[in-house]
């Protein structure tokens, strides 16, 4: 890439690795159909009630913790000219510690680690490894106190592992089952965020998450349920290789395929363990890992107040 490709690819892909995490923006647009087999085209004649749905869905997910996987991603995207862009990152990484530690990489054959964006349960971060280094980094608390569309990102960080189709429900919510585009539908307590789940499997296939003006902000979209080998044990979790991530408002898609997938489970590799360690310390990232300079560190946290 020459430097204004660099320049505005990097803003882009920023925003688009961090709108895994949205929830909080304002936009309009269709939602990206999943595909429909014809055996689903008419609703069950006697229709789940949630809680079988939830707890048909969390045996898809029990014993499962930490997962690692290389990724494939594929990003497209309007630069400032509104024209369309694509760009590849075929050495990519995603590390998931569940309920909410997130570590996802960006890399390209032949030039290494180019983003990388991540949480624990306090802080996120964003690094661009782009020529000059930088990072964004900041407080899930301080988000409690502002208006997240105020910020540079909208972020919760958390929600990656719900947009992937990885968390357990919770049985004792509350949600009315419709039937929509062949697939029941839950939105768990009228909340923000609208699930379509499998009629057989019970397998989540797509995440909405709607803005404040119920439009939808965020969409996952999942496909090829794979049976993932849990660690010392002969039980399978379930989870989806390719997800397809739309910002409609933005014209943002990234398309995500894992492969070598594995259940990291702590103490069943060593050097799994390191990575999981040292891949959620954003300090040891900053400081050591990609040593980034004091000045290019943007502490959100200090901005805000």
């Amino acid at each position: 890439m020459n430097s204004t490709t660099k320049s505005n690819f990097t803003r882009l892909t920023c925003t688009l690795l961090m709108t895994i995490l949205l929830t909080g923006l304002t936009g309009c647009g269709s939602t990206p159909q999943v595909t429909v087999p014809l055996a689903y085209q008419k609703p069950p004649q006697a229709m789940p009630t949630y809680r079988q749905l939830a707890v048909d869905h969390n045996k898809h997910v029990a014993g499962l913790s930490r997962v690692w996987s290389k990724v494939n991603i594929d990003v497209t995207y309007r630069d400032e000219d509104g024209k369309t862009k694509k760009e590849s990152g075929d050495e990519s990484t995603l590390m998931i510690d569940l309920p909410q530690n997130v570590a996802l990489s960006f890399g390209k054959f032949g030039l290494g680690t180019l983003l990388w964006a991540g949480s624990d349960e306090q802080h996120f971060w964003f690094f661009d490894l782009i020529g000059e280094k930088s990072m964004l980094f900041g407080s899930h608390a301080s988000l409690n106190h502002v208006n997240i569309r105020n910020l540079p990102l909208q972020v919760r960080p958390a929600d990656i592992p719900m947009l992937l189709g990885l968390l357990p429900l919770d049985p004792d919510a509350q949600s009315t089952v419709g039937w929509e585009r062949g697939y029941l539908t839950i939105q768990p307590n009228n909340g923000p965020v609208k699930m379509l789940i499998d009629p057989v499997s019970h397998a989540v296939r797509q995440v909405i998450i709607f803005s404040p003006n119920g439009r939808p902000a965020v969409v996952s979209t999942l496909n090829k349920l794979y049976a993932l080998p849990l660690a010392g044990s002969n039980d399978t979790a379930k989870l989806h290789l390719s997800i397809r991530v739309d910002v409609p408002a933005e014209g943002f898609v990234m398309l995500a395929k894992l492969s070598q997938v594995t259940d990291a489970k702590p103490g069943e590799s060593r050097a799994k363990d390191k990575a999981f360690r040292r891949g959620f310390d954003w300090r040891y990232l900053a400081d050591r890992a990609f040593k980034i300079p004091m000045d290019k560190r943007i502490d959100l946290d200090q901005q805000m107040h």
